[in-house]
């Protein structure tokens, strides 16, 4: 697999490990909020988006989107970053399989 910018520069990590901290922080907040009385709603920002394939980008979003199980009365947000808040092809797959989750 081809290196991506936020193995290079944030986290010198394989792809799998930034992946598992993901979902490891996913399960962690999905814990304290079974532990906790209210109504949470979960949001994942993956930071490094631009820099990242959009394949990966997906993968890493489901996998979190895996842990927290949303559905209609149990939302999630994934904040995709600003330069991809407008319609483009690389957001594209992204935004339609994480809409297509709920």
């Amino acid at each position: 697999p081809r290196v991506t910018g936020v193995q290079t520069c944030a986290l010198p990590i394989s792809r799998e490990e930034v992946k598992q901290l993901a979902v490891d922080g996913a399960k962690l907040l999905l814990e304290i909020a079974q532990e906790t009385e209210g109504n949470f709603t979960f949001e994942y920002s993956p930071e490094s988006f631009p820099g990242t394939e959009v394949d990966y980008a997906l993968e890493v979003c489901n996998a979190v989107l895996d842990v927290w199980q949303p559905d209609r009365e149990h939302k999630v947000i994934i904040n995709i970053p600003t330069r991809c808040r407008l319609p483009c092809l690389t957001c594209l797959p992204v935004r339609w399989n994480i809409f297509t989750r709920i």
